[in-house]
């Protein structure tokens, strides 16, 4: 990740994954996905429409994530503030099955 960042300072030297030096922007996120599916065998040329910030892919793996980590902490009575209160765990995993089966279908997309 640091020679990712290096490459983009040199393009632009204001350029940051994290603004607060510790949590990863969308960008940041983005790139993460891109060396983890590269490490599973999806080539690159099948990442770049799936990890843009602004991707199917990218968006679909935010949502599941966002579902789970509410219903999650909603079910350990953790109370994080700022959070949505999640939905009752059984209907948040039923919920992200489906969105796993989105996540599958896009990676499903043929590759060269």
């Amino acid at each position: 990740m640091l020679a990712e960042l290096n490459r983009r300072r040199a393009a632009d030297p204001a350029f940051f994954f994290a603004k607060d030096r510790v949590h990863p922007d969308a960008a940041g996120h983005a790139f993460m996905a891109r060396v983890i599916l590269a490490g599973l065998g999806v080539p690159d040329t099948a990442l770049t429409p799936f990890t843009a910030p602004n991707g199917p892919l990218f968006g679909a793996v935010t949502r599941r994530q966002t579902l789970l980590r509410d219903a999650w902490l909603t079910s350990t009575g953790h109370r994080r503030p700022g959070l949505p209160v999640g939905l009752p765990l059984p209907e948040a995993e039923s919920a992200a099955e489906v969105i796993t089966r989105e996540i599958e279908t896009l990676l499903a997309v043929p590759r060269p």
